[in-house]
């Protein structure tokens, strides 16, 4: 009887709220109460009978469901593409019997071009599917689908091009044309696009699938790939290629994510649980046990010619998306899936209209949702029409104020919902102060107003200085709490009217409410202002248990009596506080028009440099290298460049622009190719054959992830003889990366390359790289030893010691720098034999070389 009582409650109840719902577009007059009174007393008696009906349905589904439990239900489930180790989970719950113990036949779909996932499951073709963040642009667009569980927490895509087209970060997007699947990452662009402000008219983006064939031949530009597959692809073929992670522009969406039709979780709730249930068993075992997964997809007959050893590197790839050691398989959140949505819908430029918590399943609400769909389909069956029909008239007024009150309620809500958008977007979402995106405006104001009433404000920009080694040793986790406390730290030493900003991951600007009309008076202000920022700093802070030491570098730049701009007014308490940064003394600096003339006068070089390659004012020089007879053994390639307006400059003058820049890579491979040409060409001349070329090779050059594999495309493309290449290194390359460094230097010395330790002695060399590695096969004497030697007896006692190591060593040695035949006489006395320098001949065009090359065979 409770539970009778209990399942009338329900239905009552339930039917009281249904009605109130359907009854609230009511056109007609209200009728009389003792009309509506004799009906509602019809009403329940047809409530009363559905109870009826209600508890023979509880006693018959349980029957229903043991019979139809005696043959697997067959369900299908399509992949987004290829069956690779993004499925690996849904094979391993099939090859196991996960999915049979839950009562499942599940058929596993290969992707389809003609038809993708989406399109399946909105078309009830098949019943689940997996995509990427396209689905939740398919629900936002009005699709019914409701997102199970996303298998990757960090979506792993990437835009692909080839090293010659110099595409290395979203601006040199701008005129290219890019492939890119729609089901792989073409949200991901478009977000990209829209955080870089580059309008998709600035690019053509082709929906199709990005085949490397279309890059390798030019057809496309640059394609959208997953990180976890096609990028190996060209590693394995040494092909050099640029990628563009959009990770590393803040874009980290879910991927791999499961959904299914919102009809599907509504009429087989059960059936979804266990489908659910017994993929994410399959997934935790296939995490767990790698090698077993690779072999449940190549033997499901849809892997193709996949390789087991790429299935087993993409299966170690994934351990970064999934995260299965940190979070539960599956696990999505509430929070971060609606700053996706708020996202993906800032596409259009409007507020998402469907909210994000119906798009994701929950399994508590599911329950729920299932009992009240009972109740309702059994009221619905009984009572609903006949009451619509004769309670029709009964709410109309009353419906026509909610439906008013209702439709104010929502244009509130969007407004609201609006300005809350456009003000995430101008806040800093860890600490909740304006970002830099919220700095212009405040800026701008201010600077009209110190215009308009002839008065000065200053500006100051503060970088943590020790930050980055901090965020590196500890994560991210005490890097935000740190940020937090620092914030919280400035706050207090703010005044009334200052206002402050954080515009990067550990920098801050402050600008403060005091404004004077002598400028001098505010510089002394705000010296002692920033100097007051600083001491609580000086002590250790604690954060989450740990005691931080926090050092920061501030730059001033007090605003100009006209009005300037916004963006240069910070960017000159930028350049103060570099200033700041480079100097040993001073933890505060004001802005220096002479420092905004060398960040100018760089930048202007920086661009030459680059037209400078693009227009071939790159030249080779070479010096001569002889033995004790006079005899040409080899020559030292030292780059020069022919400037169209400037003339001859001195590589001292671009070479450390070329180095800070990273423009040596570029530079570096350009004179590389160049010498290996001229070997070629040698190799055909019998007086010139023997002679070996001498490169020098930069510590950024062979530290960069690219060096080895860009030599080995370039020996490979000239046809060079690796033995007569001859890289010049100085000891500053041990200085860090020394285990990857000296694996580099193994596996190009293995292709047959030598390497000279250059200018020995005067940097820093652990002799255990020279007695262990044995890769050097030359040492060079450093001209200021050489210079000095018969003036300087110390300066002898180091030539002395470098001749004997490296004899002991089996290596030969070099003297550079040789002027005069006095300095040659004695090195030779002291038992070198090789020399290099103005004596034997200066750096000449190869025109010139071959002319003495010719005069010294003759």
């Amino acid at each position: 009887m409770q539970s009778d009582a209990f399942c009338v409650a329900i239905l009552f109840n339930d039917f009281r709220f249904h009605l109130h719902d359907k009854l609230s577009g009511s056109k007609h007059p209200v009728v009389q109460g003792s009309a509506l009174k004799s009906t509602l007393k019809h009403a329940l008696r047809m409530i009363l009978i559905a109870r009826g009906f209600l508890l023979l349905a509880i006693c018959v589904l349980p029957f229903q469901s043991a019979v139809g439990a005696t043959e697997p239900e067959i369900i299908r489930l399509q992949l987004k593409s290829r069956p690779y180790f993004q499925a690996a989970g849904f094979y391993t719950a099939q090859a196991l019997g996960f999915y049979r113990a839950e009562g499942l036949n599940v058929q596993i779909l290969p992707g389809n071009r003609n038809k993708s996932s989406l399109q399946s499951v909105a078309g009830k073709t098949t019943e689940y599917g997996i995509s990427d963040i396209s689905v939740l642009t398919a629900y936002l667009q009005g699709a019914p689908l409701i997102a199970l569980a996303s298998f990757y927490q960090h979506a792993p895509f990437k835009l692909i091009s080839l090293k010659s087209n110099n595409i290395v970060e979203p601006e040199d997007l701008r005129g290219r044309r890019i492939t890119v699947d729609k089901e792989k990452g073409l949200t991901h662009l478009q977000v990209l696009l829209k955080r870089e402000d580059i309008p998709q008219s600035a690019i053509t983006i082709v929906d199709g699938d990005a085949r490397m064939e279309e890059l390798l031949n030019g057809t496309t530009d640059v394609i959208g790939v997953l990180s976890t597959w096609e990028p190996a692809s060209l590693d394995e073929r040494h092909i050099a290629y640029n990628e563009i992670n959009t990770q590393d522009y803040g874009i980290d969406f879910y991927g791999n994510t499961l959904f299914t039709h919102a009809d599907e979780a509504r009429a087989h709730p059960e059936r979804l649980e266990a489908f659910l249930r017994a993929s994410k068993k399959g997934w935790m075992y296939a995490m767990e046990h790698p090698e077993d997964a690779v072999r449940f997809i190549l033997q499901s007959g849809h892997a193709g010619s996949v390789t087991q050893e790429r299935l087993m590197q993409q299966a170690d790839e994934m351990k970064g998306q999934v995260l299965a050691d940190l979070v539960d398989i599956g696990h999505m959140n509430t929070k971060r899936w609606q700053l996706i949505a708020n996202e993906l819908t800032n596409l259009n430029g409007a507020p998402a209209a469907r909210p994000v918590q119906q798009f994701l399943y929950d399994p508590v609400s599911s329950q729920k949702n299932r009992l009240m769909h009972k109740i309702f389909i059994a009221t619905i069956a009984t009572a609903l029409f006949v009451l619509i029909l004769l309670l029709w008239n009964v709410l109309m007024q009353r419906a026509v104020k909610k439906r008013t009150s209702a439709l104010q309620d929502e244009i509130g809500k969007r407004i609201l919902a609006q300005e809350q958008l456009s003000e995430s977007i101008r806040t800093d979402q860890l600490t909740g102060l304006p970002n830099e995106r919220g700095i212009p405006d405040r800026v701008s104001q201010l600077l009209t107003d110190c215009a308009e009433t002839e008065r000065y404000a200053a500006l100051l920009f503060i970088d943590l200085s020790n930050f980055q080694r901090v965020a590196l040793t500890f994560g991210r986790d005490i890097s935000d709490s740190i940020i937090v406390r620092v914030t919280q730290v400035l706050s207090r030493g703010l005044k009334p009217g200052d206002f402050l900003a954080r515009v990067g991951g550990d920098q801050f600007v402050i600008i403060p409410g005091y404004q004077h009309r002598n400028r001098q008076r505010l510089a002394d202000y705000s010296r002692e202002y920033a100097e007051q920022l600083q001491r609580p700093f000086e002590s250790l802070l604690r954060v989450k248990g740990r005691e931080q030491l926090i050092s920061m570098k501030i730059g001033i730049a007090i605003s100009e009596s006209k009005c300037q701009s916004a963006d240069l007014w910070i960017k000159r308490a930028e350049l103060a506080m570099h200033d700041s940064k480079n100097s040993e003394n001073e933890s505060v600096s004001f802005f220096d028009p002479e420092s905004e003339k060398t960040v100018l006068s760089r930048s202007n070089l920086e661009l030459d440099i680059r037209r400078g390659l693009e227009q071939s004012e790159f030249i080779p020089f070479y010096q001569l290298q002889v033995d004790e007879a006079g005899e040409a053994i080899g020559v030292e390639a030292l780059i020069r460049w022919q400037h169209r307006r400037r003339g001859m400059i001195n590589p001292d003058t671009f070479i450390l622009v070329s180095e800070e820049s990273g423009l040596i890579i570029t530079v570096g491979a350009w004179m590389i190719e160049t010498v290996c040409q001229q070997l070629v060409a040698w190799a055909h001349q019998p007086n010139r054959r023997h002679l070996s070329i001498s490169v020098n090779v930069s510590a950024r050059q062979l530290h960069h992830p690219d060096f080895v594999s860009t030599v080995q495309a370039i020996l490979e493309k000239t046809g060079a003889n690796p033995h007569r290449l001859r890289f010049e290194v100085t000891e500053s390359i041990f200085l860090k990366k020394t285990q990857a460094t000296i694996s580099k230097l193994r596996q190009l010395k293995a292709k047959g390359v030598t390497f000279s330790l250059d200018d020995f002695g005067t940097g820093y060399c652990s002799l255990a790289y020279l007695l262990q590695q044995q890769i050097f096969s030359e040492i060079k004497i450093a001209k200021p030893f050489v210079s000095v030697a018969l003036s300087n007896p110390n300066a002898g006692k180091i030539i002395d010691s470098i001749i004997t190591l490296a004899g002991c060593l089996d290596m030969t040695i070099v003297a550079e720098g040789v002027e005069t035949i006095e300095q040659r006489d004695y090195l030779y006395q002291h038992g070198c034999r090789q020399f290099q320098g103005y004596l034997i001949s200066r750096p000449a065009r190869l025109s010139e070389l071959e002319e003495l090359l010719d005069k010294n065979t003759a």
